[in-house]
């Protein structure tokens, strides 16, 4: 944030320094371990354990947000939209920082997210990789090629970055 320094951690600590970490001043909103705070679109944006979600604009006075879901592990801001990410493979959206909205993921891991424009990668316990297409793609799908492999007719077409893919007779894809 600003003009100040901002640290969470265990049993909900809330830590704030307005002179380089020369001095600390103390805060404690919960008693949930905090895991991440990010100062994004001009909002403090901590998250932690029992899916503890705290929102505040000067760090000093903070709003509690239940999500209802369990560990929060890291909170990212990208095209209007912040996300939450945390164990058993939860992945949340809010446009309003109070209303949160759970994504479907193929993974009950744990995960911290990296929203990165209309997608959320994510990465976490034992290995896991997460990508997820948030929004739809604006790229329309080109037909690219028509050919004929052992007597099969093969369609080949192309839409964004990664997104080839072709169809043997048009019936599967």
């Amino acid at each position: 944030m600003p003009g100040a320094l901002v640290a969470v951690g265990e049993n909900g600590t809330i830590l704030k320094s307005t002179n380089n970490g020369n001095s600390w001043s103390v805060r404690q909103i919960t008693t949930n371990w905090l895991s991440q705070v990010r100062y994004l679109n001009g909002v403090l944006v901590a998250v932690g354990d029992n899916g503890t979600i705290l929102t505040s604009t000067n760090a000093n006075s903070w709003t509690y947000t239940p999500s209802g879901f369990p560990w929060l592990n890291a909170v990212e801001y990208v095209d209007g939209v912040w996300f939450a990410a945390g164990n058993q493979g939860t992945v949340l959206g809010s446009q309003d920082l109070t209303n949160w909205a759970s994504f479907d993921t193929l993974t009950r891991k744990s995960s911290t997210a990296s929203p990165v424009r209309r997608a959320t990668r994510g990465r976490g316990a034992e290995g896991a990789i997460m990508r997820s297409l948030l929004t739809p793609p604006s790229t329309t799908v080109d037909f690219i090629d028509f050919d004929f492999e052992n007597g099969e007719e093969l369609f080949y077409f192309q839409g964004q970055l990664d997104s080839n893919f072709f169809s043997r007779r048009a019936r599967t894809w």
